[in-house]
């Protein structure tokens, strides 16, 4: 399969992320790019073995899918946080009757791997990985 494995407008149609669909095609190339870079990495492998239109096809592109989202959330939360004035970090601020807090914790703001459910699918499109499942996008 040729990079890129999934286009800008791809990942736009996917998303629920205002950020996704608010965010540069370029910038959004460039996450797709780290998506790929790391999916590659991780799998140890290129990918251009992987024929068009095949189920590990359809894998890898669920897979560079959620990660250039991943990306793509991660990043536009770290822009926001370092531009509200906080140092840096996410401010959620809450009040209720005579009690308010201020939370700015980014960790917590920010998706993770796990989140996402990407490994498992990465783990089978390692080479010599299980080939157990069929990832059908709708």
């Amino acid at each position: 399969m040729d990079r890129p494995f999934i286009t800008p407008d791809d990942l736009i149609a996917y998303t629920s992320y205002t950020v996704v669909f608010e965010r540069d095609t370029t910038k959004l190339a460039a996450d797709i790019a780290r998506a790929e870079i790391f999916a590659m990495y991780y799998c140890n492998r290129d990918f251009s073995d992987v024929e068009e239109d095949t189920d590990e096809a359809e894998s890898l592109t669920l897979a560079v899918t959620l990660l250039a989202e991943m990306c793509t959330y991660n990043a536009a939360v770290k822009v926001s946080a370092a531009n509200s004035g906080s140092g840096g970090r996410a401010v959620k601020s809450e009040s209720e009757k005579n009690y308010s807090y201020q939370f700015a914790d980014i960790e917590e703001s920010l998706l993770t791997l796990e989140d996402i459910g990407v490994l498992i699918i990465l783990d089978s499109l390692k080479s010599g990985g299980h080939q157990f499942m069929k990832v059908t996008l709708l």
